[in-house]
C-alpha cells in the first residue's frame, strides 16, 4: 500500500509491507573413504519468516532549493529457525537447534536537502529503538534486547556542467546480526563444513566514505564514471575456524577485531552508430583487510581481487543481433603478508540471434570457461546451446537443444575473503525440449 497526500507546501506520506515466508530444506552429504564413519549425515532446517514495514512519513519545503522530511516507521519480524542432524562423530557437540526471535524496530528518520541544481545537500540522521524478544526452546532459555543504533549520513553532489559530476558521501552505521548469531547448536553449511553458534549477538560498527566521478554526453553516447571507496569496521565477533578429523568447525568468539575495504571502479560506454554497436568496458580493483582465527591463533588476512569486463551489443539489420560478454577475474589471499594463493577465472559468453523471416526466431549461444582449481591446476569448458522460436498472436512454439558438447560436470574454486572453497557440478546431458505457451 502506498499513499500521498499533499497540502501547499506538506506533503503526508503513508506505505505498507508485509511479507511471509517458509524455508524448509534437507541436505544429505554422503561421506567419502577419508571420513572416519560410513554414515551419511543428514540434516533437517526449517526458517519460517513474517515480516511487516509500516511507515508515514511527513515533509515541508521552505522554498524551492530547500526541505525537510521525517520518516516513522515500525517495523516487525517474527521468525522460527529449526534445525537438527542425525548424526556426526563429534559427540559433544549439540546438534540441534529450536529458536523463535521476534525483532521490533521503531525508527525516526528526519532528513534535509537543499538543492540548486548546480550544488546537492542532502543529510540524514536515522534513529532507531531495537526491541528483540528470543526464545531458545532447545535450551529453555527466554532474553530481552534492546539497542539504541544511530546511522548519520551526508550527502554531497556537484555539477560542474552539463557533462561533468561529482559526489562525496559518508556515513556512519550500527548494526546488529541475526537469529544465527544466537544458536548454539551446529549448523552443517557445506561438505564437511559446520557452525557453531555462540549465543552471543554480533554488533557492527562502520563508516563509509566514497567518491564519485561521473561524464555523459547524451548526443555523442559517450559515459564514463569513477568511484573510489573506503570502508573501515568494527565487530565484535571473530570466527574462530578449528580441524577435527576431516571437519572444519567455525564457531563465532567474543573477540573485538576490525576490518577494512578499498575499493576502485571505472566504467566507459560508448554507442557506435555507424556499426550499431554499443560498448561498455569496466574494471576495478578491492582489497580487504581483516582478521582471522584458525586453530586458536589470531592472523592478519587479505584478500585481493581484479576484475576486467566487456560488454558488446550489436544490431545486424532487421535479421539479427549479436551480443558478447568477458570477464577476467584474479584473486589472491595474503596470510601474514605471505601470499598464500592465485586463482584466475575467465568467462567468455556470446549470443547470436537471427530473424530469417517473420514471426522466426534463431539463437546461437555459446560459452568458453577458464577456472583455476588450485595454483598448479585448471580446467577449461565449453558449451553450447541452439534454440528455434515461432511466434504466433496467442501462440508460441520453441525448440532448444541445450549442451550441444555433452559436457559432463562442471567446476570452479572461489573465495569468501578468507577461505577457499572448490565446487563441482554434474550436469545434465546434452538435451533437447520442445514446448508450447499460450496467452490469454
Amino acid at each position: 500500500m502506498d499513499l500521498t497526500k499533499r497540502n501547499g507546501n506538506n506533503v503526508f506520506k503513508l506505505t505498507s509491507f508485509t511479507r511471509y515466508s517458509n524455508q524448509p530444506q534437507k541436505l544429505t552429504v554422503s561421506l567419502d573413504s577419508l571420513i572416519y564413519s560410513e554414515q551419511n549425515v543428514c540434516q533437517n532446517a526449517s526458517r519460517s519468516i513474517f515480516y511487516t514495514d509500516n511507515a508515514t512519513s511527513w515533509g515541508y519545503k521552505f522554498n524551492p532549493k530547500s526541505r525537510i522530511f521525517v520518516d516513522f516507521n515500525l517495523q516487525a519480524s517474527l521468525e522460527d529457525l529449526n534445525t537438527n542432524m542425525n548424526f556426526i562423530p563429534l559427540p559433544e557437540k549439540n546438534l540441534s537447534n529450536d529458536i523463535r526471535w521476534n525483532r521490533f524496530n521503531y525508527i525516526v528518520s528526519p532528513s534535509y536537502t537543499y538543492d540548486n541544481y548546480f550544488f546537492v545537500l542532502n543529510f540524514g540522521f536515522p534513529v532507531n529503538l531495537v526491541d528483540l524478544y528470543v526464545n531458545d526452546y532447545s535450551l529453555d532459555k527466554k532474553d530481552h534486547y534492546n539497542y539504541l543504533l544511530v546511522n548519520p549520513s551526508l550527502n554531497l553532489i556537484y555539477n560542474f556542467n552539463e557533462f561533468w559530476k561529482s559526489s562525496l558521501s559518508a556515513e556512519y552505521r550500527n548494526e546488529i546480526g541475526d537469529i544465527f548469531d544466537l544458536t548454539n547448536g551446529l549448523i552443517m553449511s557445506n561438505y564437511r563444513y559446520f557452525k557453531e553458534g555462540s549465543g552471543v549477538m554480533e554488533k557492527r560498527e562502520y563508516q563509509n566514505y566514497s567518491w564519485r566521478l561521473s561524464f555523459r554526453d547524451a548526443i555523442n553516447t559517450l559515459f564514463f564514471n569513477m568511484r573510489i571507496s573506503y570502508r573501515p569496521m568494527k565487530q565484535n565477533l571473530l570466527s574462530n575456524r578449528t580441524f577435527i578429523k576431516n571437519y572444519s568447525i567455525s564457531k563465532e568468539q567474543e573477540i573485538e577485531n576490525h576490518r577494512d575495504i578499498r575499493s576502485i571502479r571505472a566504467q566507459m560506454g560508448k554507442y557506435f552508430n555507424g556499426l550499431k554497436t554499443n560498448i561498455s568496458l569496466s574494471t576495478s580493483y578491492t582489497q580487504t583487510n581483516s582478521e582471522q582465527k584458525q586453530q586458536n591463533t589470531i592472523m592478519p588476512v587479505t584478500y585481493k581481487m581484479i576484475l576486467l569486463d566487456l560488454k558488446t551489443d550489436t544490431k545486424l539489420g532487421e535479421w539479427g543481433a549479436f551480443t558478447y560478454k568477458a570477464y577476467w577475474i584474479n584473486n589472491r589471499n595474503y596470510f601474514h603478508e605471505t601470499e598464500n594463493a592465485e586463482l584466475n577465472q575467465t568467462i567468455q559468453n556470446f549470443n547470436f540471434f537471427i530473424f530469417p523471416v517473420k514471426k522466426w526466431q534463431i539463437k546461437l549461444q555459446g560459452e568458453y570457461l577458464y577456472n583455476d582449481i588450485t595454483s598448479n591446476l585448471s580446467k577449461e569448458l565449453f558449451f553450447g546451446d541452439i534454440g528455434v522460436k515461432y511466434q504466433l498472436k496467442s501462440m508460441e512454439f520453441s525448440f532448444d537443444w541445450t549442451n550441444i558438447l555433452n559436457q559432463k560436470e562442471y567446476s570452479y574454486t572461489s573465495f569468501d575473503g578468507v577461505n577457499t572453497f572448490y565446487t563441482g557440478y554434474n550436469l545434465r546431458p546434452t538435451n533437447f525440449l520442445f514446448s508450447m505457451s499460450f496467452k490469454y
